[in-house]
């Protein structure tokens, strides 16, 4: 009976303290590299899509340069690209190809940069370490439901730098969708180049706009 009521108050309080940590964020700017592994399955047809890129990130700045490549496991078939995402004035710049340059000018929702910071509805579920030896780091990890999705995901404890996320749930269409991000030496407080968010010439100056 005492070891039943001792790890009841153990588990209780571990739940106190795991509540306690609220969720953070990182930098306004920073830059890394990410791998989103998308799979889907619509009308009993499985899809995977993989997306890896580079990744120049300014919250203030309401911009986004990525620069990577994205692999379709359904037609076998690759895209390179170079995007620049402005929300400010809600367009996205894309160059698609390995030398493109044609920039392509498309509509984005101005609110729909993601945000640096973890979710205000996902709960604290502990802290765990992450690799091994002298390059291990303290992690925490986070859960919950937002934006339509089940989260998992997880920041270094020391400034919120993102590791890894989970995520799935339905598409808008009403289709299971799973969505796993890793996140590669993520460097915060600064792009990977001081004019990594300049447009190109092209961009600046042309530029064809299609979904008006």
């Amino acid at each position: 009976m005492f070891m039943r009521n001792y790890l009841i108050v153990i588990s209780a309080l571990i739940t106190v303290i795991s509540g306690l940590e609220k969720p953070c964020c990182a930098s306004k700017k920073f830059f890394g590299q990410l791998k989103v592994v998308t799979g889907s399955v619509k009308n009993g047809h499985p899809s995977a899509i993989e997306n890896t890129f580079q990744m120049d990130y300014s919250r203030d700045a309401h911009m986004e340069r990525l620069v990577g490549y994205m692999y379709d496991d359904t037609d076998k078939t690759t895209q390179y690209y170079t995007v620049y995402n402005d929300y400010k004035t809600g367009r996205r710049y894309g160059l698609y190809g390995k030398n493109s340059t044609t920039c392509v000018v498309t509509i984005i929702d101005k609110d729909s940069q993601a945000v640096n910071c973890v979710p205000s509805e996902l709960r604290h579920e502990g802290t765990i370490t992450v690799g091994s030896g002298n390059t291990s780091i303290q992690a925490n990890v986070w859960s919950g439901y937002a934006d339509n999705m089940h989260w998992r995901m997880q920041t270094s404890s020391r400034d919120c730098t993102p590791i890894s996320l989970t995520r799935y749930g339905f598409d808008s269409h009403g289709y299971p969708v799973m969505e796993s991000t890793t996140y590669l030496n993520m460097t915060q407080y600064r792009l990977s180049v001081p004019d990594a968010l300049e447009l190109p010439s092209q961009c600046k100056f042309g530029g064809t706009i299609i979904g008006k």
